[in-house]
């Protein structure tokens, strides 16, 4: 429901060479994508000592685009790509429990703060925006996922509420 990931400008036609981010993307939904999401809440709820939910960035971090004239969105800073070791390695910490853990209060949601074997410089946000570029699009991205989440009628408050 909340799934989201960067098209390439070759499959996206007109788009040649812009980013285009598609929230909601998700391969697996086959039913209703209200029931799927209160379904997913509900046993993520209703198991919280046996199941927990990771959320990774494969990507990399700091990319600025701006609008054009036209309406394109246009590259301005190319993000810094995520060294597939550094993946690796946060993910073997998260298997073995190996993960130090810090609160990022802009997302209200944990972040690592270190893992054995990785480098986490490129992962840390601040190290790429200032801290007034990244409360801006922290807020922009928290703004259009509540409002996109306003969107499905009988969705559960509580997910709706999420981004508060």
């Amino acid at each position: 429901m909340l799934g989201e990931f960067v098209k390439p400008s070759c499959a996206t036609r007109g788009k040649s060479g812009e980013t285009v981010r598609t929230a909601g993307y998700n391969d697996y939904i086959i039913g209703d994508d209200t029931d799927e999401g209160n379904l997913f809440f509900e046993i993520l709820k209703g198991s919280r000592e046996k199941i927990q939910c990771f959320m990774i960035n494969t990507g990399g971090t700091g990319e600025i685009t701006e609008e054009t004239e036209s309406g394109r969105q246009e590259v301005k800073h190319e993000a810094k790509p995520y060294e597939i070791s550094d993946i690796s390695a946060i993910i073997r910490g998260i298997i073995s429990g190996a993960v130090s853990w810090k609160k990022n209060e802009a997302l209200n949601t944990l972040v690592p703060e270190t893992v054995e074997g990785a480098d986490l410089s490129a992962c840390n946000p601040l190290n790429r925006y200032s801290e007034e570029q990244y409360l801006k699009l922290t807020n922009e991205l928290k703004k259009e996922r509540k409002a996109y989440l306003s969107g499905f009628s009988g969705l559960l408050e509580e997910i709706k509420l999420s981004f508060e």
